[in-house]
């Protein structure tokens, strides 16, 4: 799971990526929905309105990792207070100056391209053309990004995942074989906490992490990094995760 002060993405990843409405998709969805008057709800309360029982509500909160109820209302209480620090005073401005901020932000982001190690890249695009199952890892972004690789590398006859569920994730490392490749794709370097370090250091394949920032690779349990970005440039950091794919699968195209 995401670290506890990041409850609200954890949980709306989790009804992204549900195949089915379940037990705890609905309680996901209500604690979601009721975020805002959390504390002055009780179990009994929203076991009643959502029509599940209150044992499938601690449960579900026990499995995202809090001991009850009150640990997670302050969870959630610190996870709104970091989304609104984020969007504080960002209040729809001049059109013109938003399209030229965003496009400054794109150009500086894709120009970070241009400094990427070129024999990398390559060992990179080798180590992919070799495996014959790959599975990569993110967040719902970055996964969203690289299914643009997923969609090539399927079309040449591998057997290729992109996982953003956080807890398949953990579960997927300890059932891939040793000849797959996990690529793991970290940009601003806050989805990396999700993976289970010790499952990953017990996952018997090769690991790859794919990253936009600075990372002791070796100490976090993978055999090697190959970086798409010299330095961190936060969000703007998926802009060149773009460049850095795209220019991937058009080496892969060349094959």
């Amino acid at each position: 799971m995401e670290p506890k002060d990041y409850i609200l993405n954890t949980l709306i990843t989790f009804v992204n990526s549900s195949e089915k409405e379940t037990n705890e998709t609905i309680v996901a969805r209500a604690i979601i929905e009721n975020r805002d008057k959390l504390d002055r709800l009780s179990l009994e309360s929203i076991a009643r309105r959502y029509h599940v029982s209150q044992p499938t509500i601690s449960r579900f909160i026990r499995k995202l990792g809090f001991s009850g109820f009150s640990e997670l209302k302050s969870s959630m209480k610190l996870s709104r207070y970091i989304v609104q620090q984020a969007s504080e005073d960002k209040k729809i401005g001049d059109i013109t100056e938003n399209i030229r901020s965003v496009h400054t932000d794109i150009i500086t982001a894709v120009d970070e391209i241009l400094n990427v190690d070129e024999n990398s890249l390559k060992r990179l695009a080798q180590q992919v053309l070799s495996a014959k199952r790959i599975c990569f890892m993110g967040s719902e972004l970055s996964m969203s990004i690289l299914r643009l690789l997923q969609h090539k590398l399927l079309s040449m006859g591998k057997d290729v995942y992109t996982i953003l569920q956080p807890g398949y994730q953990n579960e997927v490392l300890s059932l891939m074989d040793p000849d797959a490749l996990l690529v793991a794709v970290s940009v601003a370097g806050r989805w990396l906490p999700v993976l289970d370090r010790e499952a990953l250091q017990k996952c018997r394949c090769t690991r790859i992490l794919l990253a936009g920032h600075p990372y002791d690779w070796k100490k976090g349990g993978f055999d090697a990094c190959y970086y798409f970005s010299t330095r961190d440039l936060g969000n703007q950091g998926y802009h060149t995760l773009m460049s850095y794919v795209m220019i991937l699968n058009r080496m892969l195209y060349q094959e």
